[in-house]
């Protein structure tokens, strides 16, 4: 992938992590069943790789 089509996905980063910065009444109420550690290890395990890959492409350099 090219630097500069990286960085232009880093930018658009934001809107999809609106749930973490802005929840709304839904995220709210849904939130206590989310920290429940039974029901978040296979949804983490689904999206580790990606957000792995996102946390080694926002670290400095």
């Amino acid at each position: 992938m090219p630097a500069g089509s990286s960085r232009k996905r880093a930018a658009a980063s934001p809107v999809e992590f609106r749930r973490l910065t802005a929840p709304d009444e839904y995220d709210r109420r849904a939130a206590p069943l989310l920290r429940h550690p039974d029901l978040m290890a296979p949804v983490a395990d689904l999206h580790r790789a990606p957000l792995l890959e996102r946390l080694a492409l926002s670290a400095p350099v």
